[in-house]
């Protein structure tokens, strides 16, 4: 490659990112590094926050439309406790529910979620409550593979 050509080369991609000309090609290179540096961080950035943002959502509109009605409606009964901060408030949130997710367990179907339900509202019951977490996990994961199928 040329001196001209590659003085070209530059001058177009200088132009691409608006980087003031100047009489070396390598200035035009470090300039357009430094010219580059804040967009792709800023697009890096936006794409990691658009990738957490879908991630801590629940399940999509369209998935919800598909589910079964009893199932739905354990969703909707489920959401409030799960999406709580987990510590005390999680616990209480999941204790208020429990006995509705027992209920609504029963119509959903499925022996297992009607299982963990009803432990979770036997946990409510203890007055430790140190298990109620992992119980609403199970919950929480049963009607997730539920909502796959």
């Amino acid at each position: 490659m040329t001196r001209q050509t590659y003085a070209r080369m530059l001058a177009s991609i200088a132009l691409v990112v608006d980087v003031p000309p100047s009489r070396s090609p390598t200035p035009r290179w470090v300039g357009y590094a430094d010219a580059m540096r804040s967009p792709v961080l800023a697009l890096t950035l936006a794409l990691l926050a658009a990738c957490g943002a879908a991630s801590s959502s629940g399940p999509s509109p369209e998935r919800l439309a598909k589910m079964r009605p009893p199932l739905r409606a354990f969703h909707e009964t489920l959401v409030p406790a799960w999406e709580a901060k987990a510590g005390a408030l999680r616990v209480a949130k999941a204790c208020d529910v429990a006995a509705e997710l027992a209920e609504r367990s029963k119509g959903v179907g499925d022996s297992s979620l009607a299982s963990y339900a009803k432990a979770l509202v036997a946990e409510c019951e203890d007055p430790q409550r140190d298990e109620v977490e992992s119980w609403l996990t199970r919950v929480h994961q049963r009607f997730e593979e539920l909502a796959r199928e």
